[in-house]
């Protein structure tokens, strides 16, 4: 009797479902962010699958800077919820956050939750400084959003190397958003 082989030829390197979270106009954006968002069509054309995230209407970005502390906790609180129950329904491999807002904060938080792994852009106008150069709180806070993520993508290595020295690691220097090998080496690295 006949019998078949059967050989499965499945891509060397699957497809990642990536959320992008981001709350500003890439022309807003820090020239020296590596802001995923910019490398987005160069991903889907490697065959990823992408979703980006952003506040609907006037309650982006604009007024975030503006919000009291409690309504700031409020509105994470609010995003997180919103976050939670979207990811619950179509879970990403990986979430890839251009913002340390309130809604990269409500990001960070919901994808901790359901153990989503995390990346996210270093800030690149607070990338050539060094941590211990900023104000406090701000450096404290760069400092506590940035350990929480897997693998952080920053402008360049001088960068890298200066919030290396600051305690920072999985740092990825890329070259914007034209290092698409490198960016999606970092983001493969941190889906595992």
């Amino acid at each position: 009797m006949d019998t078949l082989h059967i050989q499965r030829l499945d891509p060397e390197q699957p497809a990642l479902r990536i959320h992008i979270v981001f709350d500003t106009p890439e022309a807003a954006a820090h020239p020296d962010t590596p802001a995923l968002r910019g490398a987005a069509e160069g991903l889907r054309q490697r065959g990823h699958r992408l979703e980006l995230i952003q506040p609907r209407g006037a309650a982006g970005a604009s007024d975030a800077p503006t919000l009291g502390r409690y309504a700031k906790f409020k509105r994470v609180l609010h995003l997180r919820r919103l976050l939670i129950a979207h990811w619950s329904r179509q879970r990403p491999d990986l979430v890839h956050i251009d913002t340390q807002g309130p809604l990269g904060w409500a990001a960070l938080q919901a994808a901790g939750k359901l153990r989503i792994p995390v990346s996210a852009s270093f800030p690149g106008e607070y990338a050539s400084l060094p941590l211990s150069l900023l104000h406090k709180p701000l450096a404290a806070e760069l400092r506590k959003f940035f350990t929480r993520v897997r693998a952080t993508l920053v402008a360049g290595r001088g960068a890298s190397e200066s919030l290396r020295n600051a305690g920072l690691r999985n740092l990825h220097p890329v070259a914007q958003a034209e290092d698409l090998c490198g960016i999606e080496q970092a983001l493969r690295s941190a889906a595992r």
